[in-house]
């Protein structure tokens, strides 16, 4: 959808703001189609363990890589063999304790070593439940160990997805969505724009961003913001859960439902795959 999105702009590289970055699977589509113009790409996550990752493989991520592997090859005892789990399993949780000791709760740089924090939260997603990244109220990394037969680090995925970070000059800027937009606004050139806005989904409970959550009225404001935004220049390309108040705010940019499927849980904790996706692509119009 992003991808046909991004050329129907003009079939050619775009800026590009996504400043709900999480895992980075859209980024990395748009870096794989080589969709982004050089020295316009700008992203941003205001939770600290994806802004403290992605930092790490956008400023060295040969480093990076090699430093996840160590961390999960140290996990493992050397060795990925099923008949030694419970030695992976005790080595997730000797992990998982060292991270919460140093985790970043801010986005605060100084004193880190950027590359061994984000080498150690990538070997801790090798290893967790599904591959999960939750914390709880405290800030603490609480998923647990997940039981996989052979879980491993992809380095050479991870160097590339870096040094094509690198190449384009993408810039990860520090704070929340409307730090980003403003960020991007003084710096774009003139090319096709996009924003790429993933929130979390007030209404479900998906709604980790600061710490008093996401809300209504969080995501009212940056619905209008990227209103406002789009009628200066950049196209939107936003996702949210299909509740009532999610069709109203992005009511401008003519919603329609998903196609994708679920993930989204029912906003009690009950079940998944309830609620469903909303999907906004405004072009902006000259």
């Amino acid at each position: 959808e992003l991808i046909t999105f991004a050329r129907s702009l003009g079939d050619v590289p775009v800026a590009y703001c996504e400043p709900f970055l999480g895992g980075g699977s859209l980024l990395i589509a748009m870096l794989d189609h080589g969709l982004i113009a050089k020295n316009n790409c700008f992203l941003g996550d205001l939770a600290p363990e994806a802004f403290f990752v992605w930092k790490a493989v956008l400023e060295n991520p040969v480093r990076t890589a090699m430093e996840a592997n160590r961390r999960l090859n140290d996990a493992l005892g050397g060795t990925t063999d099923l008949f030694l789990q419970s030695v992976a399993e005790i080595g997730y949780y000797r992990m998982r304790d060292d991270w919460n000791e140093r985790a970043p709760r801010n986005l605060d740089l100084s004193g880190k070593d950027l590359c061994a924090v984000g080498g150690l939260l990538i070997a801790l997603n090798r290893l967790s439940f599904k591959g999960l990244l939750r914390v709880n109220p405290h800030g603490n990394f609480n998923v647990s160990y997940g039981h996989l037969p052979t879980p491993s680090v992809d380095m050479a995925n991870i160097v590339a997805v870096g040094q094509a970070m690198q190449k384009i000059g993408a810039v990860l800027a520090p704070g929340g969505w409307s730090e980003v937009f403003e960020f991007a606004d003084g710096t774009a050139g003139v090319v096709p724009k996009v924003d790429v806005v993933d929130p979390p989904y007030a209404g479900t409970t998906h709604t980790a961003y600061t710490q008093r959550g996401w809300t209504d009225l969080d995501r009212k404001a940056l619905a209008l913001a990227c209103r406002n935004r789009n009628m200066r220049g950049w196209s939107t390309f936003a996702t949210d859960a299909k509740l009532p108040d999610a069709w109203d705010a992005w009511q401008w940019g003519n919603p329609v439902e998903s196609t994708r499927s679920g993930g989204m849980s029912d906003g009690n904790g009950s079940g998944r795959d309830q609620r469903g996706e909303i999907l906004v692509r405004a072009r902006h119009v000259s």
